[in-house]
């Protein structure tokens, strides 16, 4: 490959990482021969060195773990449950608007679908509370218990129409 090619396929990647890596990076890439597998793998690589700075470099722009319960809730541990259960309540409701409150004599496909994604939570909840509550158990805490309150939500429009 050549030098130039090379140079430019290094300023994909981050400033730290670059001042770090960079000039091994070019001598490394100067030696392969350049293809379509080489190039991919190495936007792959500089996307995600951008998104999830797996280097360690410029740790004041990604912190080791969240230390706030906005970046706690940014995750997807943190906030997938809770769009799960919005989900399970928005099927409650239209089912409610469609067919009305009454209970059918057969659950149907909004009943399956809506206790699929309450027990579908259960793992989520799980690893949540694994990985996030040794590390910011307040900011933890506080996630957890929006978590609580959406599946209760979830949960209690189903007893409120009584299906």
């Amino acid at each position: 490959m050549r030098r130039s090619t090379a140079e430019r396929l290094a300023k994909l990647y981050p400033g730290a990482w670059r001042a770090r890596f960079g000039a091994e990076f070019v001598d490394l890439l100067e030696a392969e021969a350049l293809g379509s597998r080489v190039m991919l793998d190495v936007l792959r690589a500089a996307l995600v060195e951008r998104l999830l700075n797996l280097s360690g470099l410029e740790t004041s722009a990604m912190p080791a773990y969240p230390t706030s319960v906005i970046a706690l809730a940014r995750r997807p541990s943190g906030f997938v449950p809770v769009l799960m259960s919005l989900t399970a309540l928005a099927i409650v409701i239209a089912s409610v608007a469609t067919m009305g409150a009454v209970r059918p004599t057969d659950e149907g496909t909004a009943a399956h679908s809506f206790q699929l994604l309450i027990v579908g939570e259960v793992p989520l909840l799980v690893f949540f509370v694994v990985r996030w509550l040794p590390k910011d158990l307040r900011a933890a805490l506080t996630v957890l218990a929006i978590q609580a309150a959406a599946i209760g939500l979830a949960i209690f429009s189903v007893f409120y129409f009584r299906l």
